[in-house]
């Protein structure tokens, strides 16, 4: 079938090279002059036309492609060939009693190609400037003296939109222009790729500040505020805009609904090399959207320079080394900023250029500047080194400039990690700066901005050889549209969320509940009370964190020898030089090694190098050697060993490697062999400590894997340095299987060994079984988990939890019922935050639609627009602009409080989101205030 179709396909692609396409036809269609030569591309007829009547059909369509028949093809003609002339300054159709000829050179850029035109400019009396005869014909001037190129809006608008979405730079796409003129080499295609990129940075400048509402603003554009042309979250707290007037009377349980949260990290990708200078490229917006203002920050850091960067918490020093290195030849070594953590918007002025590493200086200087004003007094921040930038930040403060300062008194600052990063911090970090145990800010993961960054990072190709201000407003342009997708997407996020929060509670609450009703209500109360105190003052003990060491294997052997040295000095004697506990030891021992040289003769494989074949002979000659000089020992505390080991003799034929000889340790023994079961007691306690051990070794090795796959996406670029960060993955993927092979072994162990010795039942719940799908990352879930649903390995709960032996009787293990108590209590909360916080941000979006559609209606009235010096159709234009822009952003309200108008009653109800258009009547005992209870917002819904 698809043989008949390409040729049926390509003969009628061939077709269109014909002179007739479609009929024979001898005559002009326009005015029957014999011989038509010229069709034109961009029509949608391939009918043929005279000359004349070509250029008289296109007087209004001067930037079409055309085609002349040369007898045996077609070829390519211009317009301007034809002797199209375009006239400005006038209206359509009128002619202009005195033209002036424009440059015989003049090329104007549009979306199908470059086009060589003769233009007329109108010098009457009346005329206007040549500039602006040409913006008013739609086309946008090279240079405002004596221009010789301009863009048509239509394909500044085309490459504004496809730039957004594709990051293509400004070259890539003037080289498919210029291809789609000629694509032969035969024709002499004007090169004016510098005109058309400062034509492209002007227009997002003179677009960024339309839509900012500065033209309808009575003062100079240079008046124009700092941040002023920025897109702001309007799910995030603005005081005097989208919060109740009461809001700072709030009841104290309440007032958590009013904190701003927001994300701050640096990226280094987004390097600039050491071209041009500030002097010759400033910023045409630099401090008008994200990017702080230019020269007062340069100011403030030029005082900086020996600054040293933040110092960072363990497992971070890698970062530390990528961020001071390879900075030769840079002008900057990547940009730092902050997001709402919530929704992931840029704030505004809260971006800025590092110039080696990740300065104490620089961090500080974009995050006061962030919240300076327009912030509720909460804030959280939450920030992947969060644990040092927080050290002296308040004395760092006086250095900064005056407008930037503030008071401790004046802001509550509540720093935290990252869900994702946290888990490579130290353990104290891990709990005290959890955003799970952070009152406030639901189920929020802090991960906002490195979402930012994927969607920026694939300009770092073309910022990267940038100017300064290039860059700069390049940035700009592109947070903007960021931004803006992701107010206009409020709608279905917010919606997302609402429908796994919802869920999430009930589940979380459940879970609570049942464990809840397995404590004491007393003892609840205590560790409720201990909770709350460690929220105010987290100096206090911190209900998330055993203080109880775990049991380890390093600390049982000390305890043994302790002991057989107490019973020495007794006067009690042992069979051997070597007591039991020396003996059981070294045999773990020969075991780990067996196991590690079984893996390494996989990893070598049968294909393995002279030198690998040689040092694994070698091992296993040293193995052989130990095992048989330890079996020596052993033999004498459990003498069956040399029967069995005779026994297994006789049913091999070949003589067993070291790796895989048994050493018949009590585990591997029946127990009616195992003797008075003083031997078995001991390999049970050390096997229960070494599980605990493998479990460690487990949790270690995932957090650093982790690591090095976000080590390896941030900073390594390069086939050589990325073969290098995989075999280090490699290395990590081996040891976390060696890990849990490890634990494997060791339960198989102590279920062979039986309940162990007294007081240690339940060790089942402490040591459970290890599935593949258990061994994963604390933040990773299960395939097919959102975040919202996603589950915990129980690898990363606290040890010993179990409600089926009696805390009492143990201190340990009433201390991680505790921890486990309390960890599951903080996700039942946070998840009921998520839902009021959900509607919080719905009713805040909705406010923010509303004052921003008034603000505009405001700025189409009467005493705003006829306050400024412009023409009587200006004026009519600024007019229409600003109906345009309050009919969008209540087009917008309407169209999120119907999507939103069942979120109350489905809140209330506790559905599932399948059901979430259609509640039902069944539900939990959770309810919640409808968002739209203000007759404004109810306005959006009736509207």
């Amino acid at each position: 079938m698809w043989e008949r179709d390409r040729e049926h396909f390509l003969e009628e692609v061939l077709r269109h090279n014909a002179r007739s396409t479609h009929s024979n036809q001898d005559t002009c269609i326009q005015c029957g002059t014999p011989g038509p030569t010229i069709r034109c591309h961009d029509c949608f007829t391939d009918r043929l036309i005279c000359d004349k009547c070509t250029v008289h059909a296109h007087n209004r369509l001067p930037f079409h492609r055309l085609e002349r028949w040369t007898d045996s093809h077609f070829k390519h003609v211009s317009l301007k060939e034809l002797g199209l002339r375009l006239q400005l300054g006038h209206p359509d159709g009128e002619a202009c009693a005195n033209p002036h000829p424009g440059s015989e050179e003049f090329v104007v850029i549009h979306t199908n190609g470059i086009h060589n035109v003769r233009i007329n400019f109108c010098a009457c009396q009346t005329a206007e400037q040549h500039t602006t005869q040409l913006l008013r014909a739609r086309l946008f001037p090279a240079t405002v003296d004596s221009p010789k190129t301009a863009a048509t809006f239509a394909v500044l608008e085309h490459f504004h939109l496809s730039n957004f979405e594709s990051k293509a730079s400004a070259w890539h796409y003037y080289s498919a222009l210029a291809r789609l003129t000629d694509n032969t080499g035969l024709i002499d295609v004007k090169v004016r790729y510098e005109a058309f990129r400062c034509m492209v940075r002007e227009w997002r400048h003179i677009r960024i500040l339309k839509r900012a509402g500065r033209g309808h603003n009575p003062l100079p554009l240079s008046a124009t505020p700092l941040g002023a042309c920025a897109v702001e979250c309007p799910a995030c707290p603005h005081p005097g805009v989208n919060l109740p007037l009461d809001w700072e009377d709030a009841p104290p349980d309440k007032q958590w609904l009013y904190t701003l949260i927001l994300a701050m990290d640096a990226n280094f990708r987004l390097k600039r090399r050491k071209s041009s200078s500030n002097a010759i490229d400033p910023g045409l917006g630099t401090g008008l959207a994200y990017f702080v203002e230019d020269i007062e920050f340069r100011s403030h850091i030029a005082k900086y320079v020996d600054q040293p960067e933040i110092c960072s918490c363990s497992g971070f020093s890698a970062v530390h080394d990528a961020n001071t290195r390879c900075s030769k030849g840079l002008s900057s070594t990547g940009v730092g900023a902050l997001v709402c953590a919530r929704h992931q918007l840029v704030r505004r002025t809260s971006a800025c250029d590092l110039q080696k590493g990740e300065k104490y200086a620089n961090m500080d200087y974009i995050f006061w500047s962030a919240v300076k004003d327009d912030r509720p007094r909460r804030v959280v921040i939450s920030y992947d080194i969060a644990c040092q930038w927080m050290v002296n930040l308040w004395s760092r403060v006086p250095q900064l400039p005056p407008q930037l300062q503030s008071e401790a008194a004046l802001i509550e600052l509540i720093k935290k990690l990252p869900n994702f990063h946290r888990p490579a911090h130290k353990d104290e970090c891990q709990t005290t700066m959890n955003l799970h145990y952070t009152k406030g800010v639901g189920t929020t993961d802090g991960e906002a901005i490195e979402r930012e960054w994927a969607g920026t990072n694939p300009l770092a190709n073309s910022t990267k050889e940038m100017g300064p201000g290039a860059r700069h407003d390049t940035l700009d342009d592109h947070w903007g549209d960021m931004n803006w997708k992701k107010v206009i997407g409020l709608g279905i996020s917010l919606m997302r969320k609402m429908k796994l929060a919802v869920p999430g509670r009930c589940q979380h609450e459940a879970e609570y509940n049942h464990l809840s009703d397995n404590i004491e209500a007393d003892t609840r109360a205590v560790w409720t009370a201990m909770i709350e105190v460690w929220d105010v003052d987290q100096r206090k003990e911190n209900p998330y964190a055993m203080k109880t060491q775990t049991l380890t294997q390093a600390n049982v052997r000390l305890a043994f020898a302790r002991d057989e040295a107490t019973q020495m000095s007794n006067g009690v004697t042992f069979l051997h030089e070597m007591t039991p506990t020396v003996v059981i030891c070294k045999g773990l021992d020969l075991e780990d090694q067996q196991r590690r040289l079984r893996a390494d003769v996989v990893e070598a494989g049968p294909n393995g190098t002279s030198l690998q074949m040689t040092k694994l002979i070698e091992r296993r000659n040293v193995l052989r050697q130990r095992i048989e000089s330890w079996i020596e020992c052993y033999v004498v505390y459990m003498p069956c060993v040399t029967h069995l080991r005779l026994k297994a003799a006789r049913l091999v034929s070949a003589p067993e490697e070291p790796e895989t000889t048994k050493l018949w340790l009590p585990s591997a023994i029946s127990p009616s062999l195992r003797g008075d079961g003083s031997v078995a007691h001991l390999e049970w306690t050390l096997r229960f400590a070494q599980g605990q051990d493998a479990l460690v070794e487990l949790r270690h090795c995932l957090r650093l894997r982790s690591y090095l796959y976000k080590y390896k996406d941030k900073n390594i670029r390069g086939q050589r340095q990325n073969t290098r960060a995989q075999a280090l993955i490699s290395r990590a993927d081996r040891k976390i299987k060696a890990a849990a092979d490890k634990y494997l072994e060791v339960r198989s162990a102590l279920v062979s060994l039986g309940s162990g010795p007294k007081g240690a039942a339940g060790w089942e719940l402490t040591l459970k079984v290890l599935k593949p799908g258990d061994v994963r990352q604390m933040t990773e879930g299960l395939p097919g988990e959102s975040e919202g649903k996603r589950t915990h390995s129980w690898i990363w709960l606290a040890d010993g939890v179990t409600r089926s032996a009696n805390p009492e009787d143990d201190p340990s293990l009433q201390e991680c019922v505790r921890v486990e108590w309390a960890k599951v209590r903080a996700r039942a909360l946070r998840y009921a935050e998520e839902v009021d916080l959900v509607q919080e941000e719905m009713r805040r979006t909705l406010q923010w639609l509303l004052v921003q559609s008034e603000l505009w209606i405001a700025r189409s009235m009467p005493a705003m627009v006829y306050g400024r010096d412009v023409s009587p159709v200006a004026r009519h234009g600024l007019i229409a602009y600003a109906h345009r822009q309050a009919a969008m952003y209540q087009e917008l309200g309407v169209k999120f409080a119907k999507m939103w108008e069942s979120v109350p009653q489905y809140v209330t109800l506790g559905r599932d989101e399948e059901q979430l258009d259609e509640p039902g009547s069944a539900g939990v005992d959770a309810a919640a205030p409808p968002f739209m209870d203000t007759p404004e917002l109810a306005n959006f819904a009736t509207d």
